[in-house]
């Protein structure tokens, strides 16, 4: 095994690396930024190794970083993918990812040497097609920060609907908002922020989960669980946007979005919220519609119960929200459809909300009384 080159003549020397005859490892140092991409360039030319080639894919394999190949430098950050530099047959791999995107930088000395070194990255870290056939279910990543800082998730699959077998839950004109969002294809074209906002019960979860079926082919569906924590903390907000890294017109990662879900954040869309929640509401909309929007990947989902007059006006302006849907009870001729559709007996009450109309068919009391009051979102 070929031993590292001495620290002294690396490119932009980190003060906190650790040398070893097998490999250099850094742990999250501002300084040591650049040190894996300066390690690739110098030693790719230092022996020759003039094609390169970049190549990104997704993956459900777990072994990122533990391949059976030499490794050169490794550096892992707090709130960054880690980044690992492999010498791989006759050339260089510079590995760079998360628990599923992988992006590689390679180095070879011949196209077709590339090409093996992408086939050897790829045989040990398959590469995901998803699966097309929808199957009743979506894949939900649960995210919140960790205690020592971290991002900590965990996957689960969850019950969804096609939004075709569930119109008939809203009325006519949520219903015909809805369709025209799931028709939606990236990349937005301004705003990227979805309001979903309507009295509890009237079906804005059901409706998250249907938007993720629909969009499973090009958007990864992420339940924020510590909202506050994330508004008040820009490095974990940060974290949570998919970067966009082009080249030119290329775009070098996945492709796929982040849709980031968060339930019940009104009170950081509130007209008092800068007071009362420092920037919260600033660094949200500079997230959905700012420099920073523009140069991410990532849609930003919000649930409340309050109406959307009652919200900061900054936040439904024109030009922001991509779809700002009002979720309201079914009127009388839409619950007859409902329960007609569902072969039951129709149930007393001009205004029901979806939450109701369940109720009913569980031989449940039906609650007429509309509220005010914030809760989950249903």
């Amino acid at each position: 095994m070929t031993d590292t080159k001495p620290i002294s003549k690396l490119p932009n020397k980190p003060s906190q690396l650790k040398v070893s005859p097998a490999a250099v490892s850094a742990v999250a140092a501002n300084h040591t930024s650049m040190y894996v991409d300066n390690l690739f360039t110098a030693t790719a030319a230092e022996e020759g190794l003039h094609c390169l080639r970049s190549a990104s894919w997704v993956t459900k394999a777990t072994n990122h970083w533990q391949l059976d190949a030499e490794l050169l430098a490794s550096l892992k950050w707090s709130f960054q993918p880690q980044e690992i530099l492999y010498r791989v047959l006759d050339g260089l791999a510079q590995v760079v990812g998360d628990s599923e995107t992988v992006r590689a930088r390679i180095a070879a000395p011949s196209p077709a040497s590339a090409k093996e070194i992408e086939k050897w990255l790829k045989g040990r870290m398959p590469e995901h097609i998803p699966d097309k056939e929808f199957k009743g279910e979506v894949d939900a990543k649960v995210v919140w920060c960790g205690r020592e800082g971290g991002v900590a998730n965990f996957s689960r699959p969850v019950p969804a609907s096609r939004f075709e077998d569930l119109e008939l839950n809203y009325s006519a004109s949520t219903r015909n908002a809805i369709a025209r969002l799931v028709e939606f294809k990236p990349p937005p074209a301004g705003g990227r922020l979805i309001l979903f906002h309507g009295e509890p019960g009237t079906g804005k979860s059901h409706a998250i989960t249907s938007l993720a079926a629909e969009w499973r082919e090009w958007a990864d569906l992420m339940i924020v669980t510590d909202v506050e924590r994330l508004m008040n903390d820009p490095e974990y907000l940060l974290s949570m946007v998919r970067p966009d890294d082009r080249r030119g017109k290329k775009v070098i990662q996945d492709g796929r979005y982040n849709l980031l879900v968060l339930e019940d954040a009104g009170e950081f869309l509130a007209p008092q919220a800068k007071a009362e929640t420092g920037q919260a509401l600033s660094r949200l909309l500079n997230i959905t519609d700012g420099i920073l929007g523009e140069a991410g990947r990532s849609l930003m989902l919000i649930t409340t119960n309050e109406h959307v007059s009652s919200l900061h006006p900054a936040v439904a302006r024109e030009g922001r929200c991509m779809a700002e849907i009002e979720f309201v009870p079914l009127n009388r001729t839409e619950i007859e459809a409902w329960c007609e559709d569902r072969n039951i007996e129709t149930p007393d009450g001009n205004s029901l909300t979806l939450a109701e109309l369940y109720a009913a068919t569980r031989d449940k009391p039906i609650r007429v009384e509309r509220q005010s009051s914030i809760g989950f979102a249903a």
